[in-house]
């Protein structure tokens, strides 16, 4: 499985909007057209995996029903495993006084309902300074391989709990392909993004109209996963809001059937402690390459 998003212009502590955002790398938009060719469609879904093909998706950020950024997203699924990346960076007013321009990439192994992520690696510039973040895996979880800017004056993590954790792409790639096998939700995820942990508990889906507001492309129903999110390690020592990020914040994401692409994300709402209600929708109906179809070299 493959993703990418895209953020351009931004100016906040990077790497906890990041991982917030990311999360809701797969929303959508609002127009009730006709798809043009190329592109997958809400009628005839397709149920079980989804393999060998590549898909591409559009998503728009709101933070207080402004548009803030542009999310690209980009992932391949293959029985024995994923690729995705992501391209995050501002648009609109927010990009008068924020910039942010984020590519992300994950890879790792699928085994049945369970991911096994291999890397996770984000470069890119954020207010004008250089992030890069190099996260690999073994057997005893993500280790920090680069991390700039270095961050200093933080709490000890939890052990126990880093070692379950994985990285915000194989997150939503292992979301992904649960709802598509199983139409499940992961019950509850350990995230970490090179210096903060984070816990995500979902709740099961619930058959649900998407929400039309900022011009979803998708119509009809889907299946909703609520979710609570909250940071449980990482955090500065001495923060004043230490209470406010370790209290859980709700959220919403839907689901949406689409010929070639499975269940895909095409709405996603979030309550972020510093942004407020974020809100990230798809904004064109996905485009399908047939990997089947590419020439070899």
């Amino acid at each position: 499985m493959t993703f990418r998003i895209a953020v351009r212009g931004s100016k906040i502590t990077t790497r906890p909007i990041l991982a917030a955002i990311l999360g809701g790398v797969f929303l959508f938009g609002n127009t009730a057209h006709s798809a043009p060719a190329g592109y997958a469609t809400q009628q005839n879904p397709q149920s079980g995996t989804v393999s060998n093909v590549n898909i591409n998706l559009r998503y728009a950020a709101f933070s207080h029903g402004y548009h803030a950024l542009n999310i690209d997203a980009n992932y391949t699924l293959q029985p024995w495993g994923y690729a995705a990346e992501t391209h995050l960076y501002t648009a609109g007013i927010a990009s008068w006084f924020l910039s942010l321009n984020l590519l992300s990439h994950a890879e790792g192994h699928i085994f049945q309902h369970d991911i096994s992520p291999t890397f996770f690696h984000t470069q890119g510039t954020s207010h004008g300074e250089k992030h890069l973040t190099h996260l690999t895996y073994d057997l005893h979880g993500p280790h920090v391989a680069t991390l700039l800017p270095t961050e200093e004056g933080r709490e000890e993590l939890s052990i126990t709990d880093q070692h379950q954790a994985i990285d915000i792409l194989s997150f939503f790639v292992s979301l992904i392909h649960q709802i598509n096998t199983t139409q499940n939700c992961l019950p509850h995820t350990f995230l970490f993004d090179g210096v903060r942990l984070s816990l995500v508990d979902m709740q099961s889906p619930v058959p649900d109209v998407v929400p039309q507001k900022h011009h979803s492309v998708y119509k009809g129903q889907a299946l909703r996963c609520d979710f609570t999110g909250r940071q449980t390690g990482g955090f500065s020592i001495g923060s004043p809001h230490k209470a406010l990020k370790s209290a859980p914040h709700q959220g919403r994401i839907w689901f949406a059937p689409m010929q070639g692409a499975g269940f895909v994300p095409v709405r996603l709402e979030f309550d972020h402690p510093k942004l407020g209600l974020m809100t990230i929708v798809l904004q064109s109906f996905p485009h399908i390459i047939n990997l089947n179809n590419v020439p070899k070299r």
